[in-house]
């Protein structure tokens, strides 16, 4: 027979992606709605089999919002049931000494039989400490790192690393917004995650540092540069000497994912001192449970913070290069399935004629000539909102065809950063979930008959059932569509550019339910959305 040894304390981290912030972002939590999120229940599982003293369960802040709630309090029930008194709280690890902010919610059961509520460690940094200690700042804790003069040479490139050197440290893209008064704004306010072209100060505990490194995902180092491995390990307080295996992206998986040391040894003398009795040659302070810690409150002061490091950077200087000068041009350029726009005479070339003036531009797509068969108007909804003194957008093409509707539009994203600075289409108009910032009308050419998916194409360019997820039944209602005909529209989008979420490429959506983010298209190569099927 399998003989189970004996033991005194589990300690186990279920994973965390299904309650994560990305997660959040994408339009909701998975929670317990996929396999990863309900790993916890084999966890409750081991707590059933083997009794241990106590056990520590950690996971994202998030994880008590999952399911509005309902997983969180699954959770709590399920380790009351196996015999648990509980005790858990939302932690930053900067307030016990990491030099990176990290919040986590620690719980902390101890079996009924013990008869002891577990009371977590009070902060031993930053001004909930005893003695207001200051937070250890990322400067310090990289401070000695051996790194390659490769490394120190080493750059963020693509579309937006550009942009990194003028960001000043402790700020990310919205250094590039109105609200932080850029006078030419790359992007519009809260439109990317916060983590976003990030660059950590020296002075302060940097961010909190992910598992996967997106091309220009933060916390870069205040070089402007990606932080080596030796650093992130020195940034999670992992041991220089401590071995990590696999390539580059695997072992900054293993530090992105890993809980910093310095936290998991607090908590640790917090659990020998109240479970096993051992005595500690110094205090440790405790909370008691109607404690509060202020690092919450004190994130949303920071606003004011960035306003005025903004301004510093910026000064009296001569800031951002100016937009180029408008002139009107004709080029040919190919548009692949993909989206992707090439200028060039290639194989099914077609002709994109800008014209108009720097106030009023009008971008135009042929095919094979002859007259608009299509026509599509952009105006500000706040005429203070689009940079470069742009009032009006016209886009136009001479064929009923989805992908040189597409078209016109991937050259009207080609040409935004050439003459006004702003990022792309999403900028133009600001993220799906903000206040809209466009006002979008679609028509058709006198002698043209659109059929009925170019007609509810005209109410999603107007906005109608756009920006949130919604029921086929209800998107067929606003777009004018019977209800079997929506599966078969929103390939049609696809084709056209549009990108289309539901529970196929996004789990957290709601069965049968649909998500298209914005009135215009705005798949490219590298969408990720491009590669899932609705």
């Amino acid at each position: 027979p399998l003989v189970v040894p004996r033991y005194d304390f589990i300690l186990g981290c279920p994973p965390c992606q299904s309650f994560s912030a990305a997660g959040r972002r994408a339009e909701g939590v998975n929670g317990t709605d996929e396999d990863r999120g309900t790993l916890f229940r084999s966890y409750i599982g081991l707590l059933g089999s083997l009794k241990p003293m106590a056990f520590l369960f950690e996971n994202v802040a998030g994880v008590t919002g999952a399911n509005a709630g309902r997983a969180w309090a699954e959770m709590l029930a399920a380790f009351a049931g196996a015999g648990y008194e509980v005790a858990y709280r939302v932690l930053d690890a900067a307030d016990y000494g990491v030099p990176q902010h990290r919040e986590r919610v620690i719980l902390v059961g101890v079996r009924a039989d013990l008869r002891r509520r577990f009371r977590f460690p009070a902060p031993t940094h930053g001004p909930d400490s005893p003695g207001s200690k200051g937070h250890y700042p990322a400067g310090a804790a990289v401070r000695g790192v051996a790194v390659s003069d490769a490394s120190l040479a080493a750059t963020v490139g693509g579309r937006y690393g550009h942009l990194l050197p003028s960001i000043p440290p402790g700020l990310n893209y919205a250094f590039h917004t109105a609200r932080l008064g850029h006078p030419r704004p790359a992007f519009a306010w809260r439109s990317k995650f916060s983590d976003f072209l990030y660059k950590a100060d020296p002075d302060a505990p940097a961010r909190t540092l992910k598992a996967h490194e997106g091309g220009f995902t933060g916390p870069f180092h205040w070089d402007s540069r990606p932080f080596t491995v030796g650093e992130r390990k020195r940034l999670q307080t992992i041991p220089d000497d401590y071995g990590l295996c696999g390539n580059k992206g695997e072992v900054n998986a293993q530090v992105g994912n890993a809980v910093p040391c310095q936290l998991a040894r607090i908590l640790a003398l917090a659990v020998l001192t109240q479970v096993f009795d051992t005595p500690l040659p110094f205090r440790l302070p405790l909370l008691d449970p109607a404690d509060r810690l202020g690092f919450r409150g004190r994130k949303r002061l920071l606003t004011g913070v960035y306003h005025a490091k903004a301004a510093a950077a910026r000064g009296p200087g001569p800031g951002p290069a100016p937009a180029a000068e408008w002139a009107a041009r004709v080029y040919r350029a190919t548009v692949s399935p993909d989206f992707g726009l090439t200028e060039g005479d290639g194989r099914g070339a077609l002709t994109f004629r800008l014209g108009g003036s720097r106030g009023h531009w009008h971008l135009s797509v042929a095919s094979a000539g002859g007259p608009p068969a299509f026509s599509v108007t952009l105006t500000p909804l706040d005429a203070k909102s689009w940079p470069a003194g742009v009032g009006r957008i016209d886009l136009s093409g001479d064929r009923l065809d989805p992908l040189v509707f597409a078209s016109a539009w991937r050259a009207l994203d080609a040409e935004l950063p050439r003459l006004t600075g702003l990022a792309d289409l999403v900028q133009l108009n600001g993220f799906y979930r903000n206040p809209q910032s466009v006002s979008c009308r679609l028509a058709f050419g006198i002698r043209r008959r659109p059929n009925q998916f170019w007609k509810a194409l005209a109410r999603v360019v107007a906005g109608q059932g756009v920006g949130a997820t919604q029921t086929a039944r209800h998107l067929g209602a606003a777009w004018g569509l019977p209800t079997p005909e929506v599966a078969d529209f929103s390939q049609f989008l696809r084709r056209a550019g549009y990108e289309v979420r539901s529970r196929n490429t996004n789990r957290q959506i709601g069965a049968g339910r649909l998500l298209v983010p914005y009135p215009f298209p705005t798949l490219t190569p590298k969408s990720v959305q491009r590669h899932k099927a609705v």
